[in-house]
């Protein structure tokens, strides 16, 4: 279920029988402030997941498609970051963040199944009146990509046929958002919500071979029960 609601392009029926296992996230940071509203945070860590499960691109089909599913592997690698928040009476609040990893089949941060380098996120957020939240947001995940399995064989042009089959990288572009959103409560539990996401016309793929959805909505109702 987890799998399928990260990733509801993928096939999770072929996703891997075994469990995946976590054998260590070491993390820490420190904080700094709050200070006349200022606050900061630099963080980082180091993590290493046993067949933990990341989207490949399987071997071409017998009608050429290409299909995804989930693939074991043992990743691993550091991550760091730094963060900056200011905040206003609760009236006015800006954060900004910057997140780096290693990216390769193997090494990673196992949170980051696009297997991003850079992960840059913006966000500003104001309530003009009381029961009214407006916000724009960016973010920005660059060097992300995926892996395509192709046997040996293929890959030296040999009739033969053999089992193994080697990691190809395919470049999943850089997802570059700007989102608005806003919100009102009726009341202290029932609010009304909208929401406009890449707003700037992004090209990017979710998944390999799976471009983004342009500019595109929602409109709901929340309830706190």
């Amino acid at each position: 279920t987890t799998l399928f609601n990260e990733m509801p392009y993928l096939s999770a029926v072929m996703a891997p029988a075994r469990n995946s296992d976590i054998a260590y996230d070491i993390s820490g940071g420190f904080n700094i402030g709050p200070c006349r509203g200022f606050t900061g945070k630099l963080y980082g860590g180091y993590a290493s997941a046993k067949d933990w499960m990341m989207p490949v691109g399987a071997a071409h089909g017998a009608n050429g498609d290409l299909y995804h599913r989930f693939e074991r592997v043992d990743l691993k690698g550091w991550h760091f970051g730094v963060s900056a928040a200011y905040d206003y009476k609760g009236i006015v609040g800006a954060e900004v963040a910057f997140e780096m990893a290693p990216s390769s089949y193997d090494q990673g941060y196992y949170q980051w199944r696009d297997r991003a380098k850079r992960v840059l996120s913006a966000s500003i957020t104001c309530r003009p009146i009381r029961p009214l939240r407006v916000g724009v947001g960016y973010r920005l995940r660059s060097g992300r990509a995926s892996y395509e399995l192709v046997p040996v064989a293929v890959l030296a042009s040999m009739p033969a046929f053999y089992p193994e089959a080697l990691p190809v990288r395919h470049s999943l572009g850089n997802v570059s958002d700007l989102s608005v959103e806003a919100a009102y409560d009726i009341t202290p539990r029932l609010s009304v919500f909208c929401d406009i996401n890449n707003l700037l016309g992004g090209d990017w793929q979710e998944y390999y071979g799976i471009t983004t959805a342009p500019v595109n909505g929602l409109i709901g109702i929340g309830y706190k029960f």
